[in-house]
């Protein structure tokens, strides 16, 4: 005699279909977070790489100020020099003076824009160093545009929404719980054990999708 094959109620297959939406859920908001920690980290390297040519950009501009400034610095000097070797009536200190007006002060004033342009030069007769300095930033304007901080910025939302969605792995576990128990429990408290899973799980649900469209809306669309 063929012994009796045991049955399935409806009941039976619903909550084993429904634990296997929340499993399915489950899975996409962990794999979500395991691509969100990846992409903090390539955030973060990215601010410090900025941070780094800003910093070398910068360095270098002061760098070539100074070398400009040392430039102007001694044409101011032989410029003065020059006076007093045209004032100074002896012929030889004269022909000194031509050679440096027409061999040396045209070359110094090639290597610094300090004294070959008049928009660097104060009222008083000094030299406008953050003029200059200001033109030589604008000068790399790919550089200028390196903002370490957005980056920084973008790393902290990565990290905020690989919390948030901690949190949100914790409420489809709760909602796998309950669910679990429904699955085991009689008929009285199949339901009420079923209806607490599905809050969890709504709940949880709820919690993706509106973590993931405020961090998709903070990071402008990526």
């Amino acid at each position: 005699m063929a012994a009796n094959q045991p049955t399935v109620s409806r009941s039976d297959l619903f909550v084993a279909f429904v634990i296997a939406i929340v499993s399915i859920t489950t899975a996409v908001v962990a794999g979500r977070g395991s691509l969100v920690s990846p992409s903090g980290g390539d955030a973060s390297r990215a601010g410090l790489i900025n941070t780094l040519k800003n910093d070398a950009g910068a360095s270098e501009n002061v760098r070539k100020l100074y070398q400009e400034a040392t430039f102007a610095q001694n044409y101011t000097a032989y410029v003065a020099e020059l006076g007093v070797l045209n004032n100074s009536g002896d012929p030889v200190a004269q022909v000194q003076a031509q050679q440096l007006r027409q061999f040396l002060l045209p070359a110094l004033a090639q290597f610094s824009p300090l004294v070959s342009d008049p928009a660097y030069l104060k009222r008083d007769g000094s030299f406008n160093l953050d003029t200059r300095l200001a033109d030589l930033n604008a000068e790399n304007p790919d550089l200028a545009k390196l903002d370490p901080q957005v980056s920084f910025n973008r790393a902290d939302q990565y990290a905020g929404e690989q919390r948030w969605l901690t949190v949100n792995i914790v409420v489809l576990v709760m909602a796998l719980f309950w669910l679990t128990v429904a699955q085991i429990a009689d008929k009285r408290l199949r339901w009420a054990t079923l209806s607490i899973g599905g809050a969890f799980y709504l709940l949880g649900l709820t919690w993706f999708v509106v973590v993931e469209g405020i961090f998709f809306i903070l990071r402008g669309g990526l």
